[in-house]
């Protein structure tokens, strides 16, 4: 008697939903490491300093960010998404690219103002 799992689906979905969801910790683990591996390396070179501020100064604001992107999101799909119908891939990665830079930059004006911290965060 041969049993075929085509035959039974509820097991077929209880396995791969098993082997899904332990390929993804696995992966998650995984990532975790090289992360940690990558955090705990001595340096020999120090990254250029320019990089680092750069990576600070997205780091002070990313709350900030984190708040004012929707918006730019919004804007952008109000008055781009007819323009990118047909290139809908670079569409997707100018409106990341536009999402993370306006937002950047709207975060470092507004944390230029006197109470602007109480919007963005130190």
């Amino acid at each position: 008697m041969k049993i075929i799992l085509e035959d039974m689906p509820f097991v077929t979905y209880a396995l791969l939903f098993v082997f899904r969801n332990l390929f993804t910790l696995t992966a998650c683990l995984l990532l975790m490491l090289i992360c940690e591996q990558l955090g705990t390396r001595k340096i020999k070179h120090s990254s250029p300093l320019k990089v680092r501020a750069i990576l600070n100064s997205l780091g002070t604001v990313a709350f900030g960010v984190f708040l004012i992107h929707p918006l730019v999101l919004l804007f952008w799909r109000r008055e781009f998404t007819t323009v990118f119908a047909s290139h809908f891939s670079m569409g997707i990665i100018l409106s990341y690219l536009a999402a993370l830079g306006l937002s950047w930059l709207l975060a470092l004006g507004i944390r230029k103002v006197n109470w602007g911290w109480v919007l963005i965060g130190r």
